[in-house]
C-alpha cells in the first residue's frame, strides 16, 4: 500500500471518513467538519461547529468530545447528517447538523438540539450531560437515526434511539432502559442496520435486561440484548422482536457486553436456506458468535439460546463482522488479536457458521478495525480481507493496558492499495 496523503486537522478522528461525490468528509472530536480532495487531501472547506464538551473522567477519550459517530450522507441531496456534542445549556448539548457536502453550509432547519422526553417513559429525559453518540448514524425513509450510550459508563446514562427528519425535526426519543440505568447503545462504533422500511436492528450493553423466557409485551427494557425495533406511523419505535442471552444477568454483572458489536445483515441467498432466508451475526466481549434468525431472534431461553448458532471465538469481539458472499460464504471478525474466518453451511437443515481459519500472527491488538471484504482484482471470485491494525495489548476483559487515548492533533491519513 502507498500513503496518498497526510493532512492535519483539528483534534482526534473517531468517526469513519467518508468519500462522497469526490468529497472526503472528514469530523474531530473538537466539533470541526473538513471537506476534503479525496485524491490530494488538499482542504476545500471546513467548518466549527462549536465548543467540545470536555471529557473529564473518561479516560478512553481525552481531552474531549465532538463529533464521535460517523456521519451518514444523503446522497441524493449531497447532504451530511451528523450529531456534535458541545458545552452550552445546563448540561450540555448534542446537536444534529444538515451540511452540504459541496460547500459546508448548514442546511435549512438545522442544527436541532435533542431534548424532550423519551416516548415510551414520558417521566425519563434526554441528559446530554451523560451520553454519548458511538454508533455511525442511520438514515432511513427520510429520517437519521442515532444511537448514544455512556461516557466510560459514568452516570445516569440510558441507552437512546434519537430520529431527526432530514426536515429538522425530531420524530422519536426511545430508551432501551426506561426501569434502570445502563443499556448503553455504542457497537464499537458500528452503525444501526435495517432490513427494510421502518426496521431498525440495534444491540445494547449492560443493564435492566429482558426477563427469562418473558414475552415481548411483558417486556419494557431491552440491556444486553439485540432489539427489533419497528417505526410506527407516528414515528415512534416500538419493539417487534428481541434476542437476550439467557446468561444476561451475568454479563451485565461482568461487564461482557453483547453490545460490543452492530448486528450485520448476511446474504440470505448465500447465508440463509428458503426456511430460514434472513440471517444476521452479532458479537460479544464475552467472546461468543451469535447467529440469528432475523425472522425470529429468540427472546430469552431458560438455560440455552434459541439461535441459529453459538459460536466461541476465543477472545472478546469489539466490533461487527464482515461478509465474502463468495466460494459458500464466509463470516470474518477480530477476536483475541487475531482475523478468524467461519464458513456458511448446514447443521440439520439449517444454516449455521463454522470456524475455517485463523491468521497466524496475534498482532490485532485492541482498538483494531471491523474487517471490510472487497473483491480482488486479481482473481475474479475472489476477495481481499482488510483490517486497521493497533498493536495495544489488551486484558481479558477487553481494556486497554498502554495508553491508547493521548491526547494529540489528529491527521488525517489515507492508503490507497496497489492496484490489482
Amino acid at each position: 500500500m502507498q500513503q496518498a496523503f497526510a493532512t492535519a486537522v483539528d483534534g482526534q478522528v473517531f468517526a469513519q471518513p467518508l468519500v462522497v461525490h469526490d468529497t472526503l468528509l472528514v469530523v474531530t472530536e473538537t466539533d470541526h467538519v473538513y471537506g476534503l480532495d479525496p485524491a490530494t487531501g488538499a482542504v476545500r472547506w471546513s467548518r466549527d461547529v462549536g465548543s467540545p464538551w470536555p471529557s473529564r473522567d473518561c479516560e478512553d477519550m481525552q481531552p474531549t468530545i465532538g463529533i464521535t459517530g460517523a456521519p451518514v450522507v444523503d446522497p441524493s441531496t449531497n447532504t451530511a447528517y451528523f450529531f456534535a456534542k458541545t458545552t452550552g445549556g445546563t448540561n450540555g448539548l448534542y446537536q444534529a447538523h444538515a451540511l452540504d457536502l459541496a460547500t459546508g453550509a448548514e442546511r435549512p432547519g438545522f442544527p436541532v438540539t435533542i431534548q424532550g422526553n423519551a416516548a415510551n417513559d414520558p417521566k425519563l429525559g434526554f441528559d446530554a450531560s451523560a451520553q454519548l453518540q458511538r454508533p455511525a448514524l442511520l438514515l432511513l425513509d427520510g429520517v437519521v437515526y442515532a444511537g448514544f450510550g455512556g461516557i466510560c459508563d459514568i452516570g445516569d446514562y440510558h441507552g437512546w434511539i434519537v430520529g431527526v427528519s432530514t426536515a429538522g425535526k425530531i420524530t422519536t426519543l426511545w430508551t432501551d432502559t426506561p426501569d434502570g440505568v445502563g443499556g448503553g447503545i455504542w457497537q464499537a462504533g458500528g452503525g444501526l442496520s435495517s432490513d427494510g422500511p421502518g426496521q431498525i436492528l440495534v444491540s445494547s450493553g449492560n443493564g435492566p435486561n429482558p426477563k427469562v423466557q418473558a414475552s415481548l409485551d411483558s417486556t419494557r427494557n431491552f440491556g444486553e440484548s439485540a432489539t427489533r425495533l419497528t417505526v410506527q406511523p407516528d414515528g415512534t419505535l416500538r419493539p417487534t422482536d428481541f434476542f437476550s442471552p439467557w446468561d444476561a444477568d451475568g454479563l451485565s454483572i461482568a461487564d461482557f457486553d453483547l453490545g460490543s458489536s452492530a448486528v450485520t445483515i448476511l446474504p440470505g441467498e448465500t447465508f440463509g436456506t428458503s426456511g430460514v432466508p434472513h440471517v444476521g451475526v452479532i458479537g460479544s466481549k464475552q467472546g461468543y458468535l451469535y447467529f440469528l434468525d432475523l425472522d425470529r431472534l429468540g427472546g430469552r431461553g431458560k438455560d440455552d439460546d434459541a439461535v441459529l448458532a453459538r459460536i466461541g471465538t476465543d477472545g472478546g469481539v469489539f466490533g461487527h463482522a464482515g461478509a465474502w458472499p463468495g466460494d459458500g460464504g464466509y463470516v470474518y471478525v477480530v477476536s483475541g488479536d487475531q482475523l478468524r474466518a467461519y464458513h456458511s453451511g448446514l447443521d440439520g437443515g439449517q444454516p449455521t457458521l463454522s470456524p475455517a481459519g485463523v491468521t497466524a500472527s496475534g498482532d490485532l491488538g485492541y482498538g483494531s478495525s471491523s474487517p471490510v471484504v472487497t473483491p480482488s482484482r486479481r482473481a475474479n471470485g475472489r476477495a481481499i480481507r482488510w483490517v486497521l491494525r493497533t498493536a495495544h495489548p489488551h486484558d481479558s476483559n477487553g481494556q486497554t493496558s498502554g495508553d491508547a487515548t493521548r491526547p494529540h492533533r489528529g491527521r488525517a491519513h489515507v492508503r490507497h492499495p496497489h492496484p490489482g
